[in-house]
């Protein structure tokens, strides 16, 4: 019996040494591999781009305000045509009627402001990302959310470039009716 405990011993001491000698090699390997980061071997390549500098900068950005102020002035006709119309009744209805129709003209402004935005940001991204995937980088974040980085990271003027053949779809214009007065 006690020889063979003895050997359940050497069994066990022969794993327990085999299971240190391949963690000991797995540390190794692990060790090679995070120094390989430090050699240059890997690199993450990440650039940012100053969304707001080209809203404001690119043909994009003017064809938003563009669209904007032709809604605007839509709505602008709509509220025109409403004032005419308040004239014919009595003065609590006018009261009400104007506060409705601010409201929903201000709904409706505020709705088609987000849409065109979306679209534009929509029409950058697309380009950011062309230009990420043709220029093989990893990353491509705004600038607003980096704390600090290399100028030559910036890719705005590039991008800003890239969208002067860019003509985005905003849609149609909003319709506004107005109803008639009721009596």
């Amino acid at each position: 019996m006690l020889r063979s405990e003895i050997n359940k011993v050497k069994v066990m001491k022969k794993t327990k040494n085999s299971q240190i000698k391949k963690l000991f090699i797995l540390g190794v390997m692990a060790t090679a591999l995070a120094g390989c980061d430090q050699m240059g071997l890997t690199h993450s390549s990440i650039a940012y781009v100053d969304v707001a500098k080209t809203l404001s900068d690119s043909p994009v950005g003017k064809q938003e305000a563009e669209h904007n102020q032709q809604v605007r002035d839509v709505l602008l006709r709509a509220n025109h045509e409403a004032q005419a119309k308040y004239k014919t009744m009595p003065e609590s209805q006018q009261q009400q009627s104007r506060a409705a129709d601010a409201l929903a003209l201000n709904e409706l402004w505020q709705g088609e402001q987000g849409h065109a935005r979306e679209q534009s940001i929509k029409a950058i991204t697309a380009v950011i990302e062309d230009y990420r995937v043709s220029h093989k980088l990893d990353v491509v974040m705004n600038k607003a959310t980096v704390l600090a980085a290399d100028k030559k990271n910036d890719i705005t003027d590039e991008i800003i470039a890239q969208l002067k053949s860019t003509q985005v779809k905003y849609g149609q214009l909003p319709t506004v009716t107005m109803k008639e007065p009721l009596p």
